[in-house]
């Protein structure tokens, strides 16, 4: 009777006998987090002999991460001489079935000449990880491997060496980029997406986002037909906090999503002090001071320790001042405007 093993994600095998209609079993000395990312099933000619299986895993952060392998059709597993990296593919050479292959996500390709025994490392690093391996079933020294940055590599002699194919390339989100990259609450900035090649005949909808309510960006932008790139507006809302706040402006075309980061400015006022004296006999302190936003509050505080003195009278445009009655000399005063300036002055002793 045939076995049809499958994989799933939380870390289990399961099997069907029925060509896929029913599925059990769950089987696997896996924990719930091992990802099991690929399968591989040794050939045979006798059916009724136990299936010898291979599973490659990608554990969580912490998580062991390996090749197993089951020689009882996937009910029992141990791990291989190849643990600690995250598997993503595996092949098996069909005519010397214990040369196998792993595809894994930082270690390049390994190669087992012993039934995963023992494990060497073939090369293939830097690439954004293996994640698919074929190999030619006439010709198995000859290996095919899918990268995640680098496009295919082939290997004629069975993982010795490896050369690039050629990328595979297909439209999509190249960048967005943001001019200019800061700016004051209420301004805008423009942003430009740009693909990988130009736009197909229809134009390309690039889908946009943001992930603050501090900015808002049309739901989309259109690169015209043999265009590579288009522009959209970031419009921007005041801040009420005098702290800069910022934004992730994101764009997705392709299958591929790219981003990038606006930050966002209080619009501040000037504040100048004209004025800091401190009359020890009568225990007041006067100041008088200035801002460029008529509409300002203006409020007075120590500097060394930031506790506030009191607030300025508003009495003509953009002056301010005010007599406090304060018990010591605070040396130094710090003025804060609402609108987010502020200016520091000694205080002179009168």
């Amino acid at each position: 009777m045939l076995n049809y093993p499958g994989y799933t994600v939380s870390g289990h095998v399961y099997t069907s006998t029925n060509g896929g209609g029913i599925w059990a079993g769950g089987f696997g000395d896996f924990d719930d987090l091992e990802s099991v990312q690929a399968l591989a099933i040794v050939p045979r000619t006798d059916p009724w002999t136990p299936a010898t299986l291979y599973a490659g895993t990608y554990g969580a952060t912490g998580v062991f991460s390996a090749v197993f392998k089951s020689t009882d059709a996937g009910v029992g597993w141990n791990a291989t001489g190849l643990t600690g990296v995250r598997v993503y593919a595996l092949a098996i050479d069909p005519l010397i079935p214990t040369t196998l292959y792993a595809g894994t996500e930082s270690g390049g390709v390994f190669k087992s000449s012993d039934g995963g025994a023992s494990w060497s490392a073939t090369g293939l690093t830097g690439v954004g990880g293996v994640l698919t391996l074929a190999i030619d079933p006439l010709t198995p020294t000859t290996l095919y491997a899918g990268t995640g940055t680098s496009g295919v590599y082939k290997s004629t002699n069975g993982g010795v060496n490896w050369n690039p194919t050629g990328l595979i390339t297909w439209s999509h989100i190249s960048s967005v980029s943001l001019n200019p990259t800061s700016v004051v609450g209420g301004s805008s900035s423009t942003g430009t997406v740009t693909l990988s090649a130009a736009a197909p005949a229809g134009g390309a909808v690039v889908a946009l986002g943001t992930d603050s309510n501090v900015a808002a960006v049309p739901a989309s932008a259109t690169v015209a037909a043999g265009a590579t790139s288009a522009t959209f507006t970031v419009s921007t809302n005041s801040l009420t906090a005098c702290a800069a706040s910022g934004a992730t402006i994101s764009a997705t075309y392709g299958g591929v999503t790219r981003s990038a980061t606006l930050t966002v400015t209080p619009a501040t006022d000037t504040v100048a002090i004209q004025q800091a004296d401190y009359f020890a006999n009568r225990y007041e302190l006067r100041v008088a001071a200035m801002s460029t936003g008529s509409s300002a509050t203006l409020q007075v505080y120590v500097t060394s320790t930031g506790v506030l003195i009191g607030t300025l009278k508003h009495y003509d445009g953009n002056r301010y001042s005010g007599r406090f009655t304060w018990p010591v000399n605070p040396q130094t005063m710090t003025v804060r405007s609402s609108l987010c300036g502020a200016a520091t002055k000694a205080v002179t002793a009168k």
